[in-house]
């Protein structure tokens, strides 16, 4: 199932306002780009803007965030929503944004609010001017409690790669659409690989659709994806062996002892 077909430059009077997000190549170069496959991988170099583009894609879908509500949000497109053209083909049940930043100030968000909650029942059980004790702390176990069916481990307690796999896990809803900033940051390679596995289990069982924007070798492997490589002439449709990040991996594992040597060895 393809929700989304096409986000594109609209046609406004007048050149493009100076500053961010108008002087970023992934923006500069938008034009028009496609999303026709249940899985797209957006690759680029650092600093293209990869970034970027996603953030104005969770801005043009509406998408929730991780967090929503009790992390700030980030409002650095709004002013530029009137330059772009979101065309879709029907609205999806459930729309996701992921970013490692975002994600590591929820688990750190995570963690303060069981603190607190825990502060409060101990605060209450030593109130001795309180009659019913069951009744105030009610609300604080209900938080845990909430916490608690959410993840089935406290993600403060995991390494980032499991608290992400436990968190995608978590939000994986039939029919979602789900953005992904370059999830591969906190992930080792075999993590990657499960996160693979999930995204294609999702694809074929629950007829969700992805969006990455990536650099793993691992995560542009996945079959059938839609692959966009980001360069000086735009965006350009490729295939997995002509990525310069696949490229150049495959180049060091053949030669990693000579690329490695010391030059007066």
């Amino acid at each position: 199932m393809i929700y989304y077909s096409r986000l594109s430059s609209a046609a406004v009077e007048g050149a493009a306002p100076a500053g961010y997000p108008f002087h970023v190549p992934a923006v500069q170069a938008l034009g028009e780009l496609r999303f026709d496959r249940e899985i797209t991988l957006i690759c680029g170099s650092n600093g293209s803007g990869k970034s970027t583009l996603m953030e104005l894609l969770a801005q043009k879908m509406n998408a929730v965030r991780i967090g929503e509500g009790v992390l700030p949000r980030k409002n650095a497109m709004e002013h530029a929503q009137d330059r772009f053209v979101l065309s879709r083909r029907m609205r999806p049940r459930s729309c996701f944004y992921f970013s490692a930043e975002e994600f590591i100030a929820y688990i750190a968000w995570v963690e303060r609010t069981r603190e607190e909650a825990r502060r409060e029942i101990a605060r209450i059980d030593a109130d001795d001017t309180l009659s019913d004790k069951s009744y105030a702390k009610m609300p604080w176990f209900r938080t845990l409690g909430d916490l608690d069916t959410l993840y089935s481990r406290d993600l403060a307690t995991q390494s980032h790669g499991e608290g992400f796999l436990e968190f995608f896990r978590s939000r994986l809803r039939p029919g979602g659409m789900y953005l992904l900033d370059e999830p591969e940051g906190a992930l080792s390679y075999e993590n990657q690989y499960v996160l693979a596995l999930l995204i294609q289990q999702a694809v074929l069982e629950n007829s969700c659709q992805f969006i990455l924007a990536t650099h793993s070798p691992v995560l542009t492997a996945l079959p059938d994806a839609q692959i966009y490589r980001l360069s000086e002439s735009g965006f350009e449709e490729t295939r997995y062996e002509e990525l310069p990040d696949v490229q150049f991996l495959k180049l060091f594992m053949e030669r990693y002892k000579r690329m490695l040597a010391p030059e007066d060895a």
